[in-house]
């Protein structure tokens, strides 16, 4: 099915299942950013005046009327719970603001303060930095990460570092690639256009350089986790 088509459908079912309880209906992920590719799972997130155990079953039941593919995940929560501080640290709602496409409804969540943007960058930094350390010292070959690990494990969230700390410098949000370079330094640009490389399934040059690219994404986030960047809030 095409994954708009099956976007608007469950959109529609879930509107007609809960009628007014229904407060918000967002896209996120790769779709919501135009980062999709063709095995791309579909991320939504429901949000109902308040979640009950019977409402699960009742989205359980509208995803087994739409065809498998491609993959919808969908999510379930209220605006009161997921500003709950414990629910917040699982579950950030940063991403509701800034990646987050509205379908349906309004987002009732307040906008992230610039404090709040850099706090998570770099809290993805750590966990990016974390990362290369892993794969080093575990000795993870150049194949096994050029098949999808360096992508998703490394590249993946340092993008979002980067577009939360221009969030928390510069009070702009890219969510667009192109609009993220203009912020960016020159080695940042650079792993920029691999990570869109990858997304675009033009990574073949970069075979046999995966750990040329571990080392360089490292010395980028060592440099942006040690740098006070709170002077310029």
């Amino acid at each position: 099915m095409d994954p708009y088509k099956k976007i608007e459908a469950f959109k529609n079912k879930v509107v007609k299942c809960f009628g007014e309880r229904v407060q918000c209906i967002l896209l996120t992920g790769s779709y919501a950013r135009g980062e999709e590719r063709e095995k791309s799972d579909i991320d939504m997130w429901v949000f109902l005046d308040k979640v009950e155990y019977e409402d699960l079953n009742s989205i359980s039941k509208i995803l087994l009327e739409l065809p498998l593919e491609p993959k919808l995940n969908p999510q379930c929560t209220s605006f009161d719970e997921s500003l709950i501080p414990f629910f917040i640290r699982e579950y950030s709602p940063i991403q509701y603001s800034t990646d987050g496409k509205i379908l349906y409804g309004s987002l009732k969540i307040p906008y992230p303060k610039k404090e709040e943007f850099l706090e998570n960058s770099k809290r993805l930094i750590v966990y990016v930095l974390m990362g290369v350390r892993h794969f080093i010292c575990t000795n993870e070959s150049n194949e096994t990460l050029f098949k999808k690990k360096l992508w998703k494990r490394i590249l993946k969230p340092f993008m979002w570092a980067l577009r939360y700390r221009c969030a928390a410098q510069e009070g702009i949000y890219p969510l667009k690639l192109e609009e993220l370079r203009k912020h960016c330094s020159e080695d940042e640009i650079s792993m920029i256009n691999i990570y869109e490389d990858f997304l675009e399934e033009e990574k073949e040059k970069y075979r046999g350089r995966s750990k040329e690219i571990l080392n360089s994404i490292y010395i980028l986030c060592e440099k942006l986790l040690y740098v006070d960047d709170t002077e310029k809030l």
